[in-house]
């Protein structure tokens, strides 16, 4: 359980990541 609470957590800081790029891309443009 806990490996994969892990690898949840990764995956939801590589998607906030990812939304908060984009989110500041979109507001620039």
């Amino acid at each position: 359980a806990a490996r994969t609470d892990g690898k949840a957590a990764v995956n939801l800081m590589k998607l906030t990541a990812y939304y908060e790029n984009n989110r500041v891309r979109v507001r620039h443009q």
